[in-house]
């Protein structure tokens, strides 16, 4: 059904509507990006240098079952992963700025299937907030240890908090086509993932007062770099950095943003493998 909706959708000329209307805004899209893209990359450079330490005194010298980089998994391995993430939210919904709050947490799993394959599954919490992820991957490995990951994710979010005369919640799904390209050195792994993001169906509650948004619309797309090295005991830690251009993030919606258009979110994660 989800498959079946995100076709029709494609179909009805939605993606150029999208595209459309991205460029429309990708000048102040851009003027944003500028300016929180660089103090992401500021505290990218502070966190790794914090970290650095650590990588030092690692028992292990190469990078053993990266997380992000698209990693050779035989079928039946695992692999797991608990990461945390800090989120600037739009100044225009939280109307404040400078903050880089809304800490959430990740449990990351992956299962190694035959032929390449495998499946990717994510549970991100804000305690109020659940999100899941979960989708194949098929792994590509050209020129080694140039190695290419294909995906497509389904998610699933809900929402809710009530307190008193507070009570309000939200349940939405998603679609994520993706791809990481990824290189490792010895002791080092760099990946690079693109994801897109459509919205098949939103719904908002506030008290009886429902809202469905049941017509499928593109939701925008993320872009994230990753490091990944020796830790701790024979550990990986990963830093990564992300920026989402988006419509309808599902972390900000207990804000109930208004204003229909979009926003430049961006991210800075810390991770460390199982």
């Amino acid at each position: 059904m989800l498959t079946t909706n995100f076709r029709e959708a494609v179909a009805s000329n939605h993606v150029t509507a999208f595209i459309a209307e991205l460029a429309s805004s990708l000048p102040r899209t851009l003027s944003y990006a500028t300016v929180y893209c660089t103090r992401l990359c500021i505290m990218f450079v502070v966190a790794y240098c914090c970290t650095f330490p650590f990588n030092l005194s690692a028992q292990q010298t190469a990078v053993t079952g990266p997380m992000m980089y698209p990693a050779a998994l035989e079928s039946g391995d695992t692999k797991f992963a608990v990461e945390m993430a800090l989120t600037k939210m739009p100044e225009s919904v939280v109307e404040e700025s400078d903050t880089y709050r809304w800490p959430s947490w990740t449990l990351d799993g992956w299962v190694g299937l035959p032929l390449d394959f495998s499946i990717n599954g994510r549970l991100t919490t804000q305690f109020i907030n659940w999100h899941l992820q979960v989708g194949p991957k098929w792994r590509l490995a050209i020129l080694d240890p140039l190695t290419f990951h294909f995906g497509y994710d389904v998610g699933v979010f809900v929402g809710g908090l009530g307190s008193g005369a507070f009570d309000n919640g939200n349940v939405s799904s998603f679609v994520y086509p993706n791809m990481t390209i990824g290189w490792r050195s010895s002791t080092l792994a760099v990946s690079l993932k693109v994801e897109l993001n459509y919205c098949l169906s939103k719904v908002d509650r506030a008290g009886t007062i429902i809202v469905r948004t049941s017509k499928n619309f593109p939701n925008g797309m993320t872009v994230g770099l990753f490091l990944e090295q020796p830790f701790w005991d024979n550990s990986n830690f990963e830093l990564g950095m992300r920026g989402s251009v988006l419509k309808f993030a599902y972390q900000n919606w207990l804000l109930f943003p208004t204003i229909d258009r979009w926003y430049f979110i961006p991210e800075l994660m810390m991770g460390v493998r199982l």
